[in-house]
């Protein structure tokens, strides 16, 4: 016996069967738009602040394309912040770092923020708590003004920051032998020379003895900074 179903009932099923489809494609696309979003940098195993300088580790958010980072004084306002150098950001298998060098003692905070589709995401940023920064010892001989250069903090001021006409160079395992810097000698101090690559400045300079040791590249300022050298190459 066929089923006889008026014209009412027909539309009314039309629309139930209209709004299960828009259902069904509705919830799998919000799923998966959330499921894009970036979440909110959660920091691990703390941060803190050691001898002239300060760190930060946090959670790897493959929703995230990578990070910025800034610090600034813990008592500063938030327009203090300054952005730390993105070959201080360093991705590891299961995690983030940054590391910001070159601070005087005192109290600092970090703020990472991450990146999507090329912008920041600033309001899934985070801080650090404060951060204490402590300076290294300066009492030996080097640091004495009876020594022949009368400090021996190199390209760095007497309280950790970095001297205003220091070369920084961020070393990787790609660059290592090729990467080179214009320096001014001390003897031509209106010449620029290429700074050598790592391997050869390692090696004790040719005029060592007549200097009293050292390298020539640190009296004159520039700074291939340890823990970069050891992060990149990681």
């Amino acid at each position: 016996m066929k089923a006889i179903i008026s014209k009412a009932a027909r539309r009314k099923w039309a629309w139930v069967l209209a709004l299960v489809m828009i259902v069904s494609i509705v919830i799998p696309t919000s799923l998966l738009t959330a499921k894009a979003d970036v979440g909110t940098v959660k920091f691990i195993d703390g941060a803190a602040g050691w001898l002239e300088s300060a760190y930060a580790q946090w959670t790897i958010d493959n929703q995230a394309e990578g990070y910025t980072a800034y610090i600034k004084k813990a008592s500063q306002s938030d327009s203090a912040y300054a952005r730390i150098d993105n070959e201080l950001i360093r991705k590891y298998k299961n995690y983030y770092r940054v590391d910001a060098v070159g601070l005087a003692a005192g109290d600092y905070v970090i703020k990472v923020v991450p990146v999507k589709n090329g912008k920041e995401v600033t309001d899934k940023a985070q801080v650090t708590k404060t951060l204490n920064v402590s300076s290294y010892d300066r009492s030996g001989f080097a640091f004495s003004s009876e020594s022949k250069y009368k400090t021996g903090s190199g390209a760095y001021n007497e309280n950790g920051t970095l001297k205003k006409d220091a070369i920084v160079l961020y070393v990787t395992n790609d660059n290592a032998k090729t990467i080179k810097a214009s320096v001014k000698e001390a003897k031509h101090e209106a010449e620029t020379t290429p700074f050598p690559p790592l391997d050869a400045a390692a090696r004790p300079p040719a005029d060592s003895a007549r200097t009293g040791g050292g390298s020539r590249h640190k009296r004159e300022g520039v700074h291939h900074h340890r823990r970069s050298v050891r992060a990149s190459a990681a």
